[in-house]
Parts: C-alpha cells; sequence; structure tokens
C-alpha cells in the first residue's frame, strides 16, 4: 500500500532496470534520487565522489540519461566505463612517464608512486618508453579494452 502511495505522490522512482549488460560511459550525464528527493545531473564522476565521501548511501537510485529506467548505485558504479584519450595517454608517458605521471592518469596510482620514487634510476623513464611504443602501436579499441581491465587497480598494468 506504501509503494502504492508513493507512486501515486510522485517521490517514488521506476523499479530497477531488467537490462544488466548496460555499460555507463564517463561522459554519461545522471539523476539521483537520494532522500525523497531527485537531484542532478551529475557527471559519473561526481556521484562516484559523493559515493566515496559518504554523502550518498546504498539506497540511493541512478537515472543515466539513455537508459530505460533508475538503478541502485551499487549496480551503477560497477557499469561506468572511465574512458582514456590516446593522445593524453601517449603525450604524458613520452614526456612524464619517467616520473609516472600516466600511471596516475590511467588509474594506477600505486604504480605511479612506484614511478616517482624511483625515477632517479632512470629505469622508469625506460620502461615508460617502452610502454610508449606499446600505446602509439594500439588501435583505440584495443587501447580502452585493456584500459577496463585494469581500471581502478592500483597496481594494474595497462599493456
Amino acid at each position: 500500500m506504501a509503494d502504492d502511495i508513493s507512486s501515486f505522490l510522485g517521490i517514488s522512482p521506476p523499479p530497477p532496470p531488467r537490462n544488466e549488460s548496460l555499460r555507463i560511459s564517463n561522459t554519461t550525464r545522471c539523476h539521483i534520487f537520494h532522500s525523497g528527493q531527485q537531484q542532478g545531473p551529475y557527471m559519473p564522476q561526481q556521484i562516484t565522489a559523493m559515493w566515496r565521501a559518504g554523502t550518498l548511501t546504498a539506497d540511493t537510485l541512478v537515472f543515466p540519461h539513455g537508459h530505460p529506467d533508475w538503478i541502485p548505485i551499487n549496480d551503477f558504479l560497477t557499469r561506468i566505463e572511465f574512458k582514456i584519450e590516446k593522445t593524453t595517454l601517449c603525450l604524458l608517458t613520452i614526456f612524464l612517464g619517467g616520473i609516472g605521471v600516466h600511471k596516475f592518469y590511467t588509474g594506477n596510482w600505486a604504480w605511479g608512486i612506484f614511478y616517482l620514487i624511483f625515477c632517479w634510476t632512470l629505469i622508469p623513464g625506460l620502461i615508460a618508453f617502452i610502454e610508449f611504443i606499446r600505446y602509439i602501436t594500439l588501435n583505440e579499441a584495443a587501447l580502452q579494452a585493456a584500459h577496463q581491465k585494469v581500471a581502478g587497480q592500483p597496481f594494474g598494468f595497462l599493456w
């Protein structure tokens, strides 16, 4: 009965989606339904930051534009596809790879710290040059697929 009243009053969002295979781009605008109010639009990075800060709770729902239904925030966070720009990655790798900046860009912060600590040995610079050659020879689809495998893993190695 309470569900019928909430739906009638317009304070309850639609049910969660039925298609679990939907992916969400990091450029998708989204609305959230939290504490009985709809808010937004937000970018996925902003929603992720609010979740990490504890502003959003497990009962928060997210509506990504272009998707059929509201989804629970836990499902939303597992569906985000963070894409990287090949040009940016290559420039960071060739010019600042010796100090690990490209590792921070790809989300592999632990490797970035490792490169930064050992930059004085010039070994990270050599590895970065080899990585640069690898990145420049990968096509865009292969680069994005490789990035999705290691995204968010501190010691993930984009290869």
